[in-house]
């Protein structure tokens, strides 16, 4: 049974600014409360009520481009990182002047060095891609990633822990532990030990409680420390979560919120001590900001995507015609863009030439990564069997200042991605409201006729289309392949490669009888093969492995006298 710890003069003097800035956060989301009770914020709002001190205490410790990545209990997170309270106020109201310009709403927050985002845990490998970042670059920059206790559930984070156990990457998991799942205690949700969690992954683990100031603070300088020396840790603190998991839908028995209310530092010393003038002057602060807030003007509606490129495009001769194979070319674009910056980081299952010593060549499924491991040992990697984790890292090297393509094995595994990529990587511009840099590809054999049966052979690539901010390519051996990834990989946005599995070992050495075969002039550019003497009778649209089966359709059309485009 947790007891409270009692807090001197001594101590209330020695963190007199921690108090402040917890004491500010509190009333900050007490006046969210009232706004959300008045009508005047739509949607929810999850506060950090009990919680203030963890972030404020543990913060004091890091430097200015320490990462943080948080959640959806994240206000107290960002205003100890920014003491921006004056952004947030505008962003929960939907202002322009928000931090996220009034679109992220409450959850989703976005600042130099800062990032929150709603999903349980998505964070978690987004936090080991920018340690990972970090370690590339020799910086002493830490990554914080903040989860709940009910994140424990979630198997990412394990994926995620590995990863950051494995390639001991200087990440800092803060484990805020309020022993309630939004309506759920953990205690019925959580089997064996916590500790053992993280321990068993290489993971440092600290542990205190957050009523006690000082060990907290202790504890949090150590770990830090100790994240920064290259070794990945977790601090996992026992919170106080004094309201409701959002807005007023608490369903703890009152008996039991006042008794964790009596473990709160924060709400004894505003009841044992003389601190009206204290909290006059900070209400006034807040009240003042939410008054000018109000006069800001409101943002416009959610983003929107227009898909048709409605610019000119020209087509040309097509470049000459070559006896290298696709699979060939995506290997020398691939060590173009290796060779380009020192920032380019190639990850995914068995994509290295040889595993360990003594081991025979491999290099891939598909054998398209080759011997590139060869040539950049530290920026091809193999991973485990972690396709979520794997996105999650990419990702996080892209926003760290890297450059990074993930190869998913099969692309049939790519659903195991979705989570990822449409919730974070593809949506980081759009709900914050911001250009984010984001170079990241997904590349990744898709399709069927090689008799891998029905988990191995599908064509899935449709699902990826229509997902806003991503850009989905396929491929084709009429392209100057290797230019081509050399385009993908300039975009400073997420992009998904589908290659079929069959266009690997086709060339473009042959050409068609009666017909010519232009390029467009785009970055990403469209083939076109048409009739040079007569007119098509109709026209066929395809892409990738498609373009081959419709050569042969052409040939077998001609017979007959029919022209195709």
């Amino acid at each position: 049974m947790r007891k409270p710890f009692p807090h001197d003069s001594a101590v209330i003097e020695k963190y007199s600014r921690e108090f402040r800035l917890a004491l500010k956060i509190r009333l900050f989301e007490q006046k969210l409360l009232q706004l959300f009770n008045a009508g005047e914020v739509a949607g929810t709002v999850h506060t950090s009520i009990g919680q203030e001190i963890i972030p404020v205490m543990l913060y004091k410790h890091l430097e200015s481009e320490d990462w943080i990545l948080s959640n959806h209990r994240c206000h107290a997170h960002f205003l100890a990182k920014t003491d921006n309270f004056y952004g947030l106020f505008a962003e929960v109201l939907g202002r322009k002047t928000g931090v996220s310009s009034g679109i992220g709403g409450s959850q989703h927050l976005h600042a130099d060095f800062f990032m929150s985002n709603g999903i349980q845990g998505g964070m978690t490998p987004v936090a080991a891609g920018i340690g990972l970042a970090n370690k590339l670059k020799g910086s002493s920059n830490i990554a914080i990633c903040h989860i709940g206790d009910g994140t424990l559930g979630e198997g990412v984070l394990y994926e995620s822990l590995n990863f950051s156990g494995l390639w001991q990457l200087p990440v800092l998991y803060v484990l805020e532990d309020n022993g309630i799942s939004q309506s759920t205690p953990t205690s019925t949700t959580i089997s064996g030990s916590i500790s053992d969690r993280f321990i068993s992954f290489g993971i440092q683990y600290f542990y205190c409680d957050s009523s006690d100031w000082v060990a907290l603070d202790a504890i949090s300088k150590q770990a830090v420390e100790i994240t920064r020396s290259g070794q990945p840790c977790v601090l996992h603190v026992k919170a106080n979560r004094l309201m409701s998991h959002s807005k007023g839908d608490d369903n703890r028995p009152p008996s039991l919120v006042r008794e964790i209310e009596k473990l709160d530092p924060i709400s004894s010393i505003v009841g044992s001590s003389d601190c009206a003038d204290l909290i006059k002057e900070l209400t006034q602060e807040i009240d003042g900001c939410v008054e000018q807030v109000k006069r800001d003007p409101f943002t416009d509606s959610s983003p929107k995507w227009d898909p048709i490129t409605r610019v000119p495009t020209f087509f040309m001769k097509a470049i000459s015609s070559s006896d290298v194979s696709v699979r060939d070319q995506i290997r020398i674009g691939l060590s173009k863009w290796l060779d380009s910056s020192s920032a380019a980081f190639l990850l995914g299952e068995d994509v290295q030439y040889k595993a360990a010593d003594g081991y025979l060549p491999y290099g891939g499924a598909f054998k398209v990564t080759g011997n590139l491991s060869e040539l950049y040992p530290e920026r091809v990697k193999n991973t485990p069997i972690s396709e979520a984790a794997m996105m999650g890292v990419g990702t996080g090297l892209a926003l760290n200042g890297c450059q990074s393509s993930v190869e998913i094995m099969f692309g049939d595994f790519t659903t195991l991605i979705i989570d990822q990529l449409l919730q974070h990587a593809c949506k980081f511009k759009s709900m914050y409201g911001t250009q984010i840099s984001l170079p990241v590809s997904v590349r990744t054999p898709m399709g069927g006729r090689r008799g891998y049966g029905a988990t191995h052979s599908q064509s899935i690539e449709r699902m990826f289309v229509g997902i806003p901010e991503l850009t989905t390519v396929s491929p084709n051996h009429r392209l100057n392949v290797s230019d081509f990834y050399s385009s993908v990989f300039s975009l400073q946005s997420p992009t998904f490669i589908a290659e079929h599995k069959l266009v690997y070992n086709l060339t473009s050495g042959s050409q068609i009888d009666g017909y010519e075969i232009l390029t467009s002039d785009e970055s990403l550019p469209t083939i076109v093969i048409r009739p040079i003497s007569q007119k098509a009778s109709f026209t066929i649209f395809t892409y990738g492995y498609g373009l081959f089966l419709a050569e042969k359709a052409i040939n077998d059309l001609s017979k007959y006298g029919v022209s195709v485009s």
